[in-house]
């Protein structure tokens, strides 16, 4: 019974597939803020914070990545074609894509939490140059490797869970204090 219901749900996320990107999305981003509190050793963990990383993984950047990776497969087909067309379609992704998704995370949580746009804004300016440059030292790699190897129906999944440390990084850096000497 539980097997033929697993592969029910196997069969429905084949179906659909950019729900198996916002499901796995909303697994994989609190898991990973609980990892991050838990490596920080938080006196008190915060659930809200972990239930605010669910919302925004699976709510948005699931749909987002769904959408960014059938994007750049239409605008640059071909699975298998190199390591350079890989690098290419990875480098594109870092000018194009990450810096709205950076900018998009600090607005989202900052909303979640309850806070202005003017704050989202203040902490764009606080924290957007230094989480860019982290992004620039993981995604690059990961995502030649995934253009390159990975069929087109499994590039969210794979980019899914690579997110699961970056949104580790992403945890910390929302959470340091508003002071600019923190951050450099």
């Amino acid at each position: 019974m539980v097997i033929k219901a697993i592969k029910s749900f196997s069969n429905f996320t084949l179906k659909y597939p950019i729900l198996r990107g916002m499901l796995s999305y909303s697994i994989i981003w609190p898991l990973s803020n609980i990892v991050q509190q838990h490596i920080q050793k938080r006196e008190k963990f915060d659930f809200m914070e972990t239930a605010r990383f669910g919302l925004f993984g699976g709510l948005y950047v699931g749909p987002t990545v769904f959408a960014w990776v059938k994007l750049i497969g239409w605008a640059m087909p071909g699975v298998g074609k190199g390591i350079m067309h890989a690098m290419k379609k990875s480098v594109i992704e870092q000018i194009l894509y990450s810096p709205g998704a950076i900018c998009a995370f600090f607005v989202g949580m900052t909303l979640l939490e309850g806070k202005t746009l003017e704050d989202a804004k203040k902490e764009i300016a606080l924290k957007f140059f230094p989480t860019y440059k982290a992004n620039l030292c993981f995604w690059p790699f990961v995502q030649t490797l995934n253009f390159r190897f990975v069929p087109v129906r499994n590039r969210v999944s794979v980019s899914a869970t690579a997110s699961f440390f970056w949104a580790i990084v992403l945890s910390y850096m929302k959470q340091l204090e508003e002071k600019k000497d923190k951050l450099k």
